[in-house]
């Protein structure tokens, strides 16, 4: 999980990462910074991140076999819940942050990247439709 993870992580304990995505890049004024990135690319989807709710069941079923593993468990459900609560605003509900094609060509470490990324977002204008993401 930690090598999916962006922000300012609680701890690194592998070598090769460090703190990534302290500036948001998005096209937007809201605060994404966090959550993990998913399918091997740069980019951030909520569909993905959902999978939170399915790490928070495998706690609560099998947290008692888990061992010292229990907390980086539960850090891990934190981080993609705190994410999801982000990109639920009043307004609209923000649900991918990268552009599917480019985002996927772009090989460079997360700590590397500086690039504006699209954000697609569902709300109440006819523009932004998205019940299938509700």
């Amino acid at each position: 999980m930690e090598l999916l993870a962006l922000g300012v992580l609680q701890k690194i304990t592998i070598i090769a990462r460090a703190y990534s995505k302290f500036v948001n890049f998005s096209t937007t004024q809201v605060y994404l910074i966090g959550g993990y990135y998913g399918a091997g690319g740069n980019i951030k989807s909520n569909f993905l991140m959902a999978f939170a709710t399915m790490l928070a069941w495998r706690v609560i079923n099998f947290g008692w076999l888990m061992g010292a593993e229990l907390r980086n468990m539960i850090m891990a459900v934190k981080w993609g819940t705190y994410y999801l609560l982000k990109a639920s605003t009043t307004d609209a509900g923000y649900v991918q942050l990268g552009d599917p094609i480019s985002d996927h060509n772009c090989w460079e470490r997360p700590e590397d990247m500086d690039l504006l990324r699209m954000v697609y977002k569902i709300d109440q204008n006819q523009n932004h439709p998205g019940s299938d993401v509700a």
